[in-house]
């Protein structure tokens, strides 16, 4: 009964084991009732387990069983006895008997999976940046910037221009791309016969006059010069040739007019708070009515001769009447109705019911008058419809779970004969509706806001049948009862974009307590079978003084600067195509309206290029020649060399042959070769020449059979570091083994490749198989003699060191410096393919890999770390009191680091270069940016892909390089990575 981890859990036992389907598990069962003193028999549930697996919730789907079977590496089932218990912190643990394994438990909110499709904020792969630019506005009346006094939408397909509608007023702006003129405005110009748009006085309580819609919709008409208004009327005109479709007779929510007695209005007001008891006071029956008008043939000029052809009836109620309209071949249009009903409900049977115009798609011939057709059931408040070449999509407002922006084959709306479906409302026989991807209660009328419909659950296969999913979909960051959020509108203005293949807005959403309306956008291209693409958020910027300015709310922050206001502000901003194709966005409450424009990706991973032309710093080096180290066979050959230099000796420094396993002694006079792996005598137990892999794109010249070398304790001694395939039995310590949770570390373990001819089926590079790309081996550090007298050789090696390393195209490290005391330090490289970004072993003490360590040639086995989130520094020399090193680094920043030594020694207090994944986080640091987590073998010049510059929040506790730069080339450029570092100072002012 450990309380601490659970919320609606009030007791939770296990079981041995179970049989579920013939399959042994062990789940954890639970009951939801405190006890009393009255307390007996409660009602047992079983509880659904997931463990995180890479920041994801995976399933369990035999609870305690399936950890057994992971840790174990057996198929199963497998009996593992799970105890659960109390943890010293009150939060509930189990051990598994089997493995001695003990986990942390902690209770879900309900229904997780509802919650999974919150757009992505903080992908490093997709941090793509819009501008924001004003380029005009529509006039805006007397209050209407005022909070709920506004309600603007925008109309395309208009050739060369687009109409602002004003909805709350009335009025029809046209803009061509240069100025906005007024078109039309129903208390200056003749308004239709019969058409009352002043009448709207219900609902009374809480209801923003601003929702009033005068004119909701407009589109272009039948021909060239007309245009389609659909006006929103208390009235039906006497002369309407058709019949205005009824709404719902035989439920009472399509018509809460017709609910109490209200013929005093001023009882509505007893309703107060929100909502109102009475269906009465919260509805108000209506018409929308259909007119095609001739646009004016000159600028300045009005629309005239207006000609009803269409109409239904609706409920003004705080709902969802749709609007979405778009002119299709034929002269005809789409119209999407909305499900005429309050919030709160799931469509009800009428959205499914294709009798019924609520909650449809129509498909209306202006030339037939009262004539349509159901193109789409199922759509539930539909405000926005664009056309894309031979594509319709649709934004859909959701209830709480799903957010839509829907994508159809226009061909497909417009055979009425198969009729789409977008799965809202009620299906004869089924107790849910469908939102998105997902089941949704019935619902209550203004049930609890931000809770009804409440999700159950995914749809499953069958369930998504015959049905079409969103395009995208995407769900509300809070928890119930929070900011409203719902969609605005989307566009696939391409122009404007790049990698944004489809952007949306919403009206408002809270963001660690502030109302945002940012720019939701998906990356993925439409076609017949995308569905659910993954949502992510655009950082917005606009520029002020020739400098980008981020706006960290979105577009509320353009609402708050307009009108002067501190915020938060809801502005409803709505994003359309402009004249030119490129994508605009309108906020309706202070009728500026912008431009968008994607930025090149991450503008600010770019501007560490080394300077090369400026005149301040026009520096000149003189390069001589004084020397040359003996180069044997074709390793001269691209590819085929590998040499090394160390400092630190004293009068001399050593030339290291890395791949033949040579050492070259010089003094400032001669080269002397002083050790030779194929001719003196190689330490017992120790194998140089066995690297055959990785075998396709591998250059041999990358193989290191002696890898660095150091100054050893005393005059007269030197470390060497072979790379070997086996560990010498003889080695008193035990080699430090690589990270045994992922599989990155160990390559050489996945896949079969007992026959190594196998490697080669994987060209082109990389290869498929991860065996095929790694080789186990060892580090192996020995101290030396060296000679006295010149012209000797090293010898009497002692193994004071090793640790377990994987030959790939990585990270190896090797940069070595001798420190005070007899000891040495070593940076091992973060053991990783190439286009990981050192992932979170890099920054976990417990491993080796990522860190530079201190060593002690007198203490066989034994270390400290002294340093971690290095990537793979090669080289490290001393300057007085410092240490510095270069790191190559990954695709952003080289580095040279600079560090006391002090610092360093103090291994109490472990260095942080920042490069891998800290625990808690989801990015690495390189330099002073923070990338991506990477991929394996990534693509070249990209991964791991710049996200931004760290905040000054993400830098503390970090040591910034004391120089970085980065890569001058676009991705996919030539291999570039820092070599080396110097601070010789003797040959430099």
């Amino acid at each position: 009964v450990a309380d601490a981890s659970f919320d609606e859990i009030k007791v939770a036992a296990t079981v041995f084991n179970e049989n579920i389907n013939g399959t042994d598990a062990a789940r954890l069962i639970i009951g939801v009732e405190n006890y009393d003193d009255n307390s007996a028999l409660i009602q047992p549930y079983i509880a659904t387990l997931y463990k995180e697996v890479d920041g994801d919730l995976v399933e369990l789907p035999d609870g305690f069983t399936n950890l057994v079977e992971d840790e174990l590496g057996l198929d199963g089932p497998e009996r593992g006895d799970p105890r659960v218990f109390e943890l010293p912190d009150g939060s509930a643990g189990v051990l598994i008997e089997r493995t001695g394994k003990f986990y942390k438990l902690e209770e879900l909110e309900r229904n997780p999976a509802c919650r999974e499709i919150v757009p992505i904020d903080d992908d490093p792969e997709f941090e793509i940046a819009v501008k924001v630019t004003e380029i005009g506005s529509v006039p805006m009346v007397g209050n209407n910037t005022d909070s709920g006094k506004y309600n603007l939408a925008v109309a395309e397909q208009f050739n060369s221009s687009v109409i602002f509608i004003d909805q709350k007023e009335g009025k029809l702006f046209s803009y061509n791309g240069d100025a906005v003129t007024l078109i039309y405005d129903v208390s200056v110009d003749d308004l239709p016969s019969g058409v009352d748009v002043d009448g709207i006085n219900r609902p009374v309580v809480g209801f923003n006059d601003g929702a009033k819609k005068k004119i909701q919709s407009v589109a272009p008409g039948p021909g060239v010069n007309s245009i389609l208004v659909v006006f929103t009327s208390t009235t039906l005109p006497t002369d309407y040739n058709g019949t205005a479709l009824s709404l719902p007779t035989d439920n009472i929510e399509y018509k809460l007019y017709n609910e109490g007695n209200c013929t005093d209005i001023s009882v509505c007001l007893l309703g107060n708070p929100f909502p109102p008891g009475l269906g009465c006071c919260t509805s108000q029956k209506s018409y929308k009515l259909f007119y095609k008008f001739d646009l004016p043939e000159t600028s300045g000029g009005r629309i005239s001769n207006p000609e009803l052809f269409f109409a239904y009836e609706i409920q003004i109620t705080y709902g969802h009447d749709g609007g979405g309209m778009l002119a299709v071949p034929g002269g005809k249009v789409l119209f999407s109705v909305g499900d005429c009903l309050p919030f709160g409900y799931s469509g009800l049977e009428a959205s499914q019911d294709t009798t019924s115009h609520c909650g449809k798609i129509l498909l209306l011939d202006p030339s037939n008058p009262g004539m349509y057709k159901v193109a789409a059931t199922g759509v539930r408040n539909s405000q926005q419809m664009v056309r894309k070449g031979d594509n319709v999509f649709f934004m859909d407002i959701g209830g709480v779970t799903a957010e839509e922006v829907n994508a159809v084959p226009l061909a497909d709306l417009l055979d009425t004969e198969n009729v789409e479906n977008f799965g809202w409302g009620i299906l004869a026989g089924e107790n849910f509706a469908r939102e998105g991807s997902f089941k949704v209660t019935r619902g209550n009328r203004f049930g609890q806001f931000g809770v009804d419909p409440s999700c159950i659950s995914e749809q499953t296969l069958e369930e998504e049948a015959g049905f079409i999913l969103p395009y995208m979909q995407f769900g509300n960051p809070l928890s119930a009862g929070g900011a409203f959020y719902g969609i605005s509108s989307a566009t696939v203005a391409d122009a404007s974009f790049d990698e944004i293949k489809v952007a949306a807005t919403v009206f408002n959403e809270n963001i660690n307590g502030t109302d945002a309306a940012r720019l939701i956008i998906g990356v993925e291209n439409y076609d017949d079978n995308s569905a659910l693409i993954q949502p992510y958020i655009a950082t917005l910027y606009k520029e002020v003084d020739g400098d980008l300015v981020e706006l960290p709310d979105g577009f509320t922050n353009l609402v708050e600067d307009e009108l002067g206001l501190d915020g938060p502000e809801r502005g409803d901003p709505r994003v359309f195509e402009l004249p030119d194709g490129s994508a605009g966005v309108l906020i309706e409450r202070t009728g500026k309206f912008y431009k968008l424009e994607e930025l090149e990706r991450n503008p600010a991973c770019r501007e560490i290029v080394p300077i090369d032309d400026d005149p301040e710093f026009e520096i000149a080096v003189k390069v001589t020649e004084i020397g040359s180290v003996p180069m044997v066979g074709n390793n001269t050959d691209s590819g085929k060399y590998n040499l090394a230099v160390a400092e630190q000796f004293n009068s001399s420094v050593i030339f290291i042959d890395q791949k033949e396993g040579k050492l070259f002694s010089y003094n400032g006079d001669a080269v002397t070769l002083i050790y030779d792996v194929s001719v003196d005598d190689l330490p017992s137990g120790v194998d140089v020449d066995g690297i055959n892999r990785p075998v396709v794109g591998f250059n041999d010249g990358a193989k290191k059979k002696i890898q660095s070398v150091a100054p050893g304790p005393g005059v007269n001694s030197i470390l060497v570091v072979f790379t070997s395939t086996t560990l010498p039995t003889d080695y008193n310590g035990t080699a430090l083994s690589l990270p045994t949770d992922n599989i990155e570390y160990k390559l050489y373990n996945e896949g079969n490749c007992t026959d190594i001819s196998v490697c080669l089926l994987g060209n082109p590079f990389p290869p498929g198989l991860g065996c095929c790309t790694s080789q186990k081996s060892y580090k192996l550090f020995y101290k030396f003699d060296l000679p006295e007298t010149s012209g000797g050789r090293i010898s009497n090696p002692e193994l004071f060191f090793a640790y377990e390393i994987q030959i790939t195209y990585g990270h190896d490290g090797g940069g070595m410096l001798a420190v005070p005391g007899g000891k040495v330090l070593f940076s091992v490289g973060d053991c990783l393919p190439f286009g990981y970004s050192g992932l979170e072993a890099s920054q976990d003490t417990t491993s080796h890999c990522g860190k530079i360590l201190l060593l002690d040639p007198s203490n066989p086995g034994m270390y400290k770390v002294a340093a971690t989130g290095v990537r793979n520094s090669q080289q490290m020399v001393r300057k007085g009191d410092n240490v510095f090193f270069m790191d190559i680094g990954g695709v952003t920043a080289e580095e040279v680091n600079a560090v006391p030594l002090a610092d360093l020694l103090d291994t109490e207090n472990v260095e942080n270069f920042g490069w891998g994944i800290l625990a808690g986080e989801n990015f690495a640091r390189e330099g002073s940016f923070k990338v991506t987590r990477g991929n394996r073998f990534g693509q070249f010049g990209v991964d791991p892909s710049c996200i931004s510059e760290q905040t000054l929040e993400e830098e503390a506790g970090f040591i910034l390089p004391y120089m970085q730069f980065g890569n001058p080339l676009s991705a996919g450029g030539a291999f570039y990575g820092i070599s080396s570092a110097t601070v010789a100072d003797a040959s430099f002012d």
